[in-house]
Parts: structure tokens; C-alpha cells; sequence
């Protein structure tokens, strides 16, 4: 399994990236988001396969 974090400013980034992994690389594994405090979410994912490193920078970068 195959762990990281991601923070966004709001909940709705949070989501829409969400959604772009279950869309569009088809993540398999277990996703949660948790407010963290003064505005910020945290996007969990606990994945079954590898998620290629260009494709994490991409995801925090907001380029996804």
C-alpha cells in the first residue's frame, strides 16, 4: 500500500482532486479529507498501486 498527504486551501479543491484521481487514474485504495484548521484540508490517500511521483507533483501543484 502506497500513503501520502496532500493540503488545499479549501474543501473544494480537495474534492475536485479527488475526483480526478478516481476519474482519470482510476486510484483504487482508501481517499478521506479532514479539515485541518484556519482554512485548510487534508486530502488522505491510501493506495492499492503506485502513483507515479509526476503525477503527485502535478496533483499539488494543481496541474492535474
Amino acid at each position: 500500500m502506497y500513503s501520502f498527504l496532500l493540503e488545499f486551501d479549501s474543501e473544494q479543491e480537495a474534492q475536485e482532486v479527488a475526483s480526478r484521481l478516481w476519474g482519470k487514474l482510476n486510484f483504487s485504495g482508501e481517499m478521506g479529507i479532514k479539515p485541518l484548521g484556519a482554512g485548510r484540508w487534508l486530502l488522505e490517500l491510501n493506495s492499492e498501486k503506485e502513483i507515479k511521483e509526476g503525477i503527485i507533483n502535478r496533483l499539488r501543484a494543481g496541474n492535474f
